[in-house]
């Protein structure tokens, strides 16, 4: 790693990494502050401005001595957010990365962090590692779309708690862009019903226990008490571009109703196929919720992935997506159905 009084300022004319000085104090702990800050990163808690102070002194530090390189990114002449990477052995190093809550969503780190692996491979990195608490979704989204060869989960320790992370990788010569896709459910809306992805919020809907139905003819159906590992695992499926699943609920109250999966999209014998599963919660049952859910979700799982986006469908480009029967399914495959146009990618009809 490169020695200097100073960070090196790096730009791509959008995002501008730069020296942190004291003067960003007050942005630092705002930051670290911050619920999503605290929640999957390991800053001090409570976090005080004697906090960042010796932050920030330990970052100049890291400079003189050739023990760490780190940045505050500037965007919009703004305070954005802290990236970093540090030596790990082998020539290696990891990068660690956090947005101020102002800037999220407007893909800073997206363009930070090629930045700086570009700068840790001209000086000699032989990889940049990655890694992220299980469940940081905005941190494995900004390793995905910058190319890093993501996998998992892994099983380590930090101030003696036991910790599991997703682990990424980045080498040389390697493209910045995403290796796969990122299936993103839709949110459609007709007669009554919205199709949508679910939300944490959702779990308190779902009973302790389903009813011995349920039970009998769909396997690892959600509960209340198992809700949150159940999204989890399904978010982390969507990641990466094997399954999709929608949740149905109510048009007006939006209280969950059920949900329907498009699964195994991504087996390479059956590239451009599925199988499509759903569940109803025991009082949803009978009022035509799934008919009206599915004339949404089918048709837009046709759709073609379109050129240069991350993931938006079911289905790979020019491949209809056929659906083969499972339990809890119609046990029916079904083709290319007549039903209203759906929107993608969070677009409602118009």
């Amino acid at each position: 790693m490169p020695t200097a009084a100073s960070a090196p300022t790096l730009t791509d004319g959008v995002v501008t990494l730069r020296t942190l000085v004291m003067a960003d104090l007050a942005a630092v702990v705002e930051q670290s502050q911050d619920p999503e800050t605290v929640r999957w990163t390991f800053v001090p808690r409570p976090y005080t401005e004697a906090d960042g102070r010796e932050f920030i002194d330990r970052t100049a530090q890291g400079w003189r001595e050739d023990t760490g390189c780190g940045w505050a990114i500037e965007h919009d002449g703004r305070f954005a957010g802290l990236i970093s990477y540090q030596p790990r052995g082998g020539g290696a190093v990891e990068v660690a990365y956090a947005a101020h809550p102002a800037a999220r969503g407007r893909g800073v780190m997206t363009r930070a962090v090629p930045l700086v692996a570009t700068h840790a491979f001209e000086h000699g990195a032989t990889a940049v590692l990655w890694h992220a608490r299980l469940g940081n979704f905005r941190s494995r989204k900004v390793a995905w779309r910058c190319g890093f060869t993501i996998g998992g989960p892994v099983v380590s320790t930090h101030r003696d708690q036991v910790v599991e992370a997703w682990a990424g990788h980045l080498r040389p010569g390697e493209l910045m862009e995403p290796r796969g896709r990122w299936l993103l459910p839709p949110v459609l809306e007709h007669d009554g019903i919205r199709v949508r992805p679910f939300r944490e919020e959702d779990g308190g809907a779902l009973p302790e226990r389903h009813d011995r139905l349920s039970a009998l003819f769909s396997a690892n159906l959600p509960t209340r008490g198992s809700y949150a590992a159940w999204l989890q695992g399904r978010r982390t499926l969507e990641a990466t571009g094997s399954a999709v699943a929608c949740a149905v609920v109510d048009a007006i109250s939006d209280e969950l109703l059920g949900g329907i999966d498009l699964h195994r999209l991504d087996v390479p014998p059956f590239a451009g196929t599925g199988m499509l599963g759903f569940w109803l919660v025991e009082g949803a049952r009978g009022h035509g919720a799934v008919s009206r859910a599915l004339e949404l979700v089918i048709p837009w799982s046709f759709e073609p992935l379109a050129d240069g986006a991350w993931g938006c469908t079911a289905c790979r480009p020019a491949a209809p997506l056929t659906t083969w029967p499972r339990p809890g399914c119609c046990g029916e495959p079904v083709s290319r159905p007549s039903a209203p146009r759906a929107s993608r990618c969070g677009r409602r009809p118009r």
